[in-house]
């Protein structure tokens, strides 16, 4: 709850906005925020639309670029 709040600055209503749209966003999409598995975007990775950079950023995340001009919409879409 805390990095909700300091996302809004304390501002508790907004804050309390946020966090409804995460869950909102989670319910919505499973497959992003469930059981991540690394099957889930082998295809994606095989098909270079997106890619895994070798290093993680300064606070440790990994770090994943979508190539939009090698997005097949017919195969995978959100």
């Amino acid at each position: 709850m805390l990095r909700f709040l300091r996302c809004e600055k304390y501002r508790m209503e907004d804050a309390l906005a946020r966090l409804e749209r995460f869950f909102d966003i989670q319910s919505q999409w499973p497959e992003l925020y469930g059981e991540f598995r690394f099957e889930t975007i082998r295809g994606l990775m095989e098909d270079n639309q997106i890619e895994l950079m070798p290093k993680c950023d300064d606070n440790g995340c990994a770090v994943i670029i979508f190539r939009v001009k090698n997005w097949n919409t017919r195969f995978v879409y959100f």
